[in-house]
């Protein structure tokens, strides 16, 4: 391709622009579209045929495969908890009067507006559903002196949901939790949930899910951890989750702050669309990840020193783990020494 220019105002030859473009043929990607079956060549096992009818597939939690189709699996069986005219007044009476949840058999727990000031933990296949996170909110002071935390606001097991409500923990003790999942639960769902820790103690957290072979999925939650001495908006300790549209706040007067701490190499997070924001008064960190895998996309991560007395400041603190960013804006200011 030869392209000739001149300036708009002139009237003479064109100048000849060097060297000429070549003309090629359509990217080979575009090919592929055509390429006949037959002219692939390394397929993989099973394909060769030209059919993928090999592959056996299993309904998880919650589905139900009839032949080729998946579908949810439908409940039917739902409880009111209500402070006046529902089937129960309290949430964990509810959980106890059920004693034949499954995968085909689960149970909805509806919660109308109210305060509950009880500890709750749930059973596998039994889902707790409020009337929003204004309205429905489930809160104790309980706290623990063991480490990890054995009780909290609500433990979470597996196969259970907690969805469209809100948890607080307003302990004074050294372990304070709003939110556990212990080790051993998987598939456990929190949706729409508004998480706090506040009113003091040693170390306050938001949610802590122990390991190993915990799974939690977070979606458009609310996170906040404040007046501890040390606090931590999302604790996993040797477990796995699945962060999406979550925002978290860990603020600490006095020492240590964390928005997320992760240790061991056996945890596995994938996190998007989220913002974290730690304010520490000694040490500051918005993601911590001492070992395993993270993989953050689309987030904002931000450290800030919460007085002129804090130590370190740290957006994102990645010791051995394996950590993939994409997209991801670090902030970290405020550190007396460090900021980074």
């Amino acid at each position: 391709l030869q392209i000739e220019v001149r300036p708009g105002s002139e009237t003479g030859a064109f100048n000849v622009l060097s060297p000429r473009q070549q003309l090629t043929a359509t990217p080979f990607a575009a090919f592929a579209a055509r390429v006949p079956w037959t002219g692939l060549t390394n397929m993989p096992a099973g394909f060769a045929d030209g059919l993928d009818d090999n592959t056996t597939y299993s309904a998880g939690s919650g589905l139900t495969l009839n032949g080729t189709e998946f579908s949810e699996t439908p409940i039917n069986n739902m409880v009111i908890v209500a402070p006046g005219g529902g089937d129960f007044t309290s949430i964990q009476a509810a959980i106890d009067d059920i004693s034949d949840a499954t995968a085909n058999n689960p149970y909805l727990i509806w919660i109308g507006p109210g305060v509950y000031d009880e500890a709750v933990t749930t059973k596998p296949h039994v889902h707790l559903k409020g009337s929003g996170p204004e309205t429905t909110i489930i809160t104790n002071d309980i706290s623990t002196s063991n480490n990890p935390p054995d009780v909290a606001t609500v433990v979470a097991l597996a196969n259970s949901s907690l969805r469209e409500l809100s948890v607080h923990n307003s302990g004074v003790g050294v372990r304070n939790a709003a939110l556990l999942v212990p080790a051993g639960n998987e598939n456990v769902t929190i949706h729409d949930v508004s998480i706090s820790k506040f009113g003091g103690g040693t170390v306050g957290y938001g949610i802590y899910a122990d390991g190993p072979g915990s799974q939690i999925a977070l979606s458009n939650i609310a996170i906040s951890v404040i007046e501890s001495i040390d606090t931590y908006g999302i604790n996993l300790d040797d477990a796995d989750a699945l962060i999406e549209f979550a925002n978290v706040h860990a603020k600490s007067t006095t020492d240590d702050s964390f928005g997320l701490y992760a240790t061991s190499a056996g945890v596995a997070i994938t996190m998007s669309n989220s913002t974290i924001l730690s304010e520490g008064d000694d040490d500051s960190v918005g993601m911590y990840l001492l070992d395993g895998q993270g993989h953050v996309s689309n987030s904002h991560i931000a450290a800030n020193g919460y007085t002129n007395g804090s130590t370190d400041s740290r957006a994102i603190n990645n010791f051995v783990g394996q950590l993939t960013l994409i997209d991801v804006t670090a902030i970290a200011e405020g550190g007396r020494f460090y900021n980074y």
